[in-house]
């Protein structure tokens, strides 16, 4: 089991604004693993599409708002770290040590590094999505006003 859980802000999007995070689709088929967002402003896609072993990522897990989970204390203080303030609203982390990461590298059967996997965590307003990959996903942004004007 990892010693202490220790999380880091991670910045997947850039120019990221907004108050709330709310899952709109997830889905995984043959392009890849989707993780499909969206707040007050913009529309966002987390796109994980290389393969892994057979896989677009190594270990998925969903679970319940991170408010509720052993994450949130770590979440704050990764807050305080990145933004001088824990009560800011973020939504993106990776942790750089998790229970998750360890039991992953511990009974998955294969020879893979830890410093090699990233474990993202991604918190929205009703699903916390932790994902274990070698690889950061392609991100796709869209302005939700931008959106109108074309429409």
């Amino acid at each position: 089991m990892a010693e202490e859980i220790h999380l880091k802000v991670w910045v997947p999007i850039q120019d990221f604004s907004g108050d709330y995070l709310e899952k709109v689709k997830f889905v995984e088929d043959r392009e890849g693993l989707e993780i499909s967002l969206e707040n007050e402003e913009q529309e966002f896609k987390l796109i994980y599409n290389n393969l892994e072993l057979g896989n677009f990522v190594f270990a998925l897990k969903l679970s319940s708002e991170l408010v509720y989970s052993h994450y949130s204390r770590a979440a704050r203080k990764a807050r305080k770290e990145f933004f001088g303030r824990s009560t800011k609203h973020w939504f993106f982390y990776k942790a750089i040590r998790s229970d998750f990461l360890e039991w992953f590298t511990e009974n998955s059967g294969l020879e893979i590094e830890k410093d090699s996997i990233e474990h993202h965590i991604i918190s929205t307003s009703e699903t916390t999505f932790e994902i274990l990959s070698s690889y950061t996903p392609e991100v796709i942004t869209t302005n939700k006003t931008d959106k109108h004007k074309t429409e």
